[in-house]
């Protein structure tokens, strides 16, 4: 080192000052370069005061730090070792390898943190990123808030893609965007939306107030449009509000028409399958009554599913016979609701044309029945008739015999 001033002969301002050997001032003016290979390329009232510091222009930028540098602009200071601002107006790189690449008033204060730029935007643990927008926030650990307004990551390696006012506040949480959102369960997730609350670990809430409880971890929770809350129930359900109905398409054409899905009608709690007569083949015809001996014949049993308690009691058939004696469906293991509900129709029409044959068979007994009771009857009252009559002329032949006839013949 040497203890007297030496000015560079590439200056073009004296006053610019070099104060060691080896340094560099290239121009501009009342720029200072005072350690050991510390360079200022030019600019004004800029200072490279660390070894092996960089200023290559702007106005009052300060690299103070062992390899610090900055680009330009104005009113910049690296004070971190290794760190680097790229240019813009106020910004600070504070600690080891700290990056800021512009902008206005950002700050990089811990190691190895960035901030590309934007403005007033504050990476302030190891590994942070802030991309850009402004008044970002990113205090957790290898956090990163991509841009947007007013965002904030305060756990390690959570993350927030831009929006407004946004908070990632667990570890790993991620938030893509929209407004208001609140990410703070562990790994939870918010694909976007507005006001939506991720509390419960591993739980995903996107739409419009959709909210997982901290106790109901692993949900999956969207809400509608609608201006009301719409909050999770227990651990790990699917939750959906959709009060315009909901609909899914499992099989499409080459041109993307829907061949195959389910839709659940607004209001409705029920879900109707796609039964469209146009997107059907092989379609044959099926004999009721044989489907009702094949039904009468399958084991329908009381039971419970082994994921659930044995209070809850289902009532059906088991797959496996289903499948055994009708070869509907996938598999032996499910039974489709379009097929239980055809066999029940199918059934009820072989049962209805039983009934029918049988109330024929009825209709022609009744009617033997009437003709027999008719001839029988007809035959009483001949009988009694031709009684009658017998009585009447016995009586006429003793009143003028004065004898009872014992016999027809005496008559």
């Amino acid at each position: 080192m040497l203890s007297s001033i030496v000015k560079s002969p590439e200056s073009t301002d004296k006053s610019n000052v070099e104060i060691d050997l080896n340094n560099v001032v290239s121009g501009g003016s009342s720029n200072q370069a005072d350690a050991y290979h510390a360079t200022i390329s030019g600019g004004q009232m800029n200072i490279a005061s660390a070894s092996h510091t960089t200023v290559s222009g702007g106005r009052q930028n300060s690299a103070s730090y062992f390899y610090a540098t900055i680009g330009g602009g104005y009113g910049n200071t690296a004070i971190g070792r290794d760190s680097v601002i790229g240019g813009g107006s106020r910004n600070t790189a504070s600690d080891a390898r700290a990056t800021v690449g512009g902008g206005v008033q950002n700050i990089a204060s811990a190691p190895d943190t960035t901030i590309a730029g934007g403005a007033y935007n504050l990476a302030s643990d190891d590994y942070a990123s802030v991309g850009g927008g402004t008044r970002n926030l990113a205090e957790g650990f290898s956090s990163t808030i991509a841009g947007g307004i007013g965002n904030n990551t305060t756990a390690d390696l959570a993350t927030i893609s831009g929006g407004l006012g946004n908070q990632a506040l667990a570890s790993y949480a991620t938030i893509s965007g929209g407004h208001g959102n609140i990410a703070s369960g562990a790994y939870a997730s918010i694909p976007g939306g507005l006001l939506n609350f991720a509390r419960g670990d591993f739980s995903v809430a996107s739409g419009r107030r959709s909210q997982t409880v901290e106790e109901h971890p692993g949900v999956f929770i969207f809400a509608d449009s609608n201006d009301f809350d719409f909050v999770s129930e227990t651990a790990n359900e699917f939750a959906v509000r959709a009060s315009g109905g909901v609909r899914f398409v499992t099989g499409i054409d080459q041109q993307g028409n829907p061949l195959t899905g389910v839709i659940l009608p607004q209001g409705s709690g029920a879900w109707s399958s796609l039964s469209d007569r146009n997107l059907k083949e092989n379609i044959s015809p099926v004999d009721g009554e044989l489907i009702l001996a094949s039904l009468a014949g399958i084991p329908i049993s009381t039971w419970n599913y082994t994921g659930q308690e044995s209070s809850i009691q289902h009532i059906g058939p088991m797959a496996q016979d289903f499948y055994a004696s009708f070869g509907l469906g996938e598999d032996n293991k499910h039974i489709s609701t379009i097929d239980a509900d055809g066999i029940s129709l199918a059934a009820i029409q072989g049962l209805y044309s039983i009934v029918q044959e049988q109330n024929a068979k009825i209709n022609s007994l009744e009617a033997q029945i009437k003709i027999t009771i008719a001839a029988f009857l007809s035959c009483v009252f001949m009988f009694i008739f031709l009684l009658l009559q017998n009585i009447k002329e016995r009586i006429s032949h003793r009143k003028t015999t004065g004898k009872v006839p014992l016999i027809e013949g005496d008559i």
